[in-house]
């Protein structure tokens, strides 16, 4: 599982293992594309030039698919 949170402009992803990060917003609208790295720990991603609202994070790597929602202020 990983864990999503919007922070000081940025998107925090902890427990990724790589693949690729796909953020749309409620509405269903793709924001953001874009292929990880495989790290430990957390990864950061800039999304300070986002509205505020919900998004929804999904992340893929190879056969799984793991979600997860986050506020943006």
């Amino acid at each position: 599982p990983i864990t999503v949170a919007s922070s000081n402009g940025s998107l925090e992803i902890e427990g990724g293992s790589g693949g690729d990060l796909e953020v749309s917003n409620i509405a269903g609208q793709l924001i953001l594309k874009q292929t990880l790295l495989s790290a430990n720990g957390t990864q950061r991603i800039p999304f300070s030039d986002e509205p505020a609202g919900i998004y929804i994070a999904t992340l893929i790597n190879g056969k799984e698919i793991h979600r997860g929602r986050f506020v943006q202020n």
